[in-house]
């Protein structure tokens, strides 16, 4: 939950500063649309490690807890190993998505990426 509170609360700095950047215009709403796809898509690669290591430890608990009660716990470590499968290949995705639309805002903007609105 700690590991939760402070990937949120880097989010909520990067975004405050993204937009009070674009609001004293600083930039343009094409460099803040191409921000926020690059923090998405860094928010997808994050969640997809945090999912990786928190299954890693469930099935690790859920393996010692087999060991000591002699009861298997397969069936609990097979859905959990599913359940990571789908959530990293759902992440795999988004990320690959964000990373495909920020450098086709590159291709798309670029030369008046960072002119000042006027």
């Amino acid at each position: 939950m700690q590991t939760f509170s402070i990937i949120m609360f880097i989010l909520l700095i990067v975004e405050a500063i993204n937009i009070t950047l674009y609001l004293s215009q600083l930039y343009n709403s094409d460099v803040m649309i191409l921000i926020d796809a690059i923090i998405i898509g860094s928010v997808s690669i994050v969640s997809l490690v945090e999912i990786t290591v928190f299954s890693q430890r469930m099935r690790t608990i859920l393996t010692h807890i087999s060991e000591i009660n002699l009861n298997s716990t397969k069936p609990q470590i097979r859905r959990i190993l599913a359940v990571t499968v789908a959530a990293n290949i759902f992440f795999v995705w988004r990320a690959v998505t964000e990373s495909a639309l920020v450098f086709l805002f590159l291709y798309l903007f670029r030369g008046r990426l960072f002119q000042i609105h006027t």
